[in-house]
C-alpha cells in the first residue's frame, strides 16, 4: 500500500510503526502521536509526528517503515524540537499540488 494521504494515517494515531535504518540495519519502534492537517485548495499537505526513545536517535533521512495495517513504505523523517523528556520527536512532511 502507498500510504500517502492524510486519511490513511488518522485511524493509526497511538499505534507503533517499525522504522528500519537501511544503512545501519537497526530497527526502531516509533509511536504515531499526531497527524496535522495542512491541506489547502491548492495542495494536499500534512505532517506526521512520532515519538521514540532518546537512546539511539535517528538522523534526517529516508527510512523504510512497516505498520501492521498500512504495510511497508518509505518516508523522509527527522528529529524536531519539542521532544518529551527522555524521548525524541520526529516529523515526516507530505506536500503536493492537487
Amino acid at each position: 500500500m502507498s500510504a500517502q494521504h492524510f486519511e490513511h494515517f488518522l485511524p493509526h494515531i497511538g499505534t507503533d510503526f517499525l522504522v528500519s535504518d537501511l544503512a545501519s540495519g537497526r530497527q526502531l519502534p516509533l509511536r504515531l502521536e499526531s497527524v496535522d492537517d495542512a491541506r489547502t485548495a491548492a495542495k494536499e499537505g500534512f505532517s506526521l509526528f512520532f515519538t521514540g526513545t532518546a537512546e539511539t536517535p535517528l538522523r534526517h533521512d529516508t527510512y523504510a517503515v512497516i505498520h501492521p495495517a498500512l504495510g511497508q513504505f518509505f518516508i523522509f523523517l527527522g528529529p524536531v524540537m519539542g521532544s518529551a523528556p527522555g524521548g525524541v520527536r520526529y516529523q515526516a512532511v507530505f506536500s503536493r499540488l492537487k
